[in-house]
């Protein structure tokens, strides 16, 4: 039987604070061994967790269509999409 990690050391493999890994131990985010009133998890537990919420990238050709760090554009205001809206017969509103 393979040792059972502390959250000190999940923190260290996940490259998370220790608090962090007492806070999702506790709700209960990845599978955890209560012995006694410590907390453990086992190594294969742990890799699986890591597996299961490893997140692919660019999965089914979705693809972001901008780079990262690239802003949106900026569009008007909400008073010139009122005015627009307003021009167009869409709405009709005090002004």
């Amino acid at each position: 039987m393979e040792k059972l990690l502390d959250l000190r050391e999940v923190a260290h493999i996940l490259g998370i604070s220790p608090v962090t890994a007492k806070i999702w131990a506790s709700k209960r985010k990845f599978p955890v061994v209560k012995v006694g009133r410590l907390v453990r998890i086992a190594p294969d537990a742990l890799a699986a967790w890591i597996q299961e919420n490893t997140k692919e990238e660019r999965a089914m050709g979705n693809q972001n269509p901008r780079p990262r760090g690239q802003k949106r554009p900026k569009t008007g205001s909400f008073e010139d999409l009122l005015d627009e809206l307003r021009s167009d017969g869409a709405i009709r509103g005090r002004k």
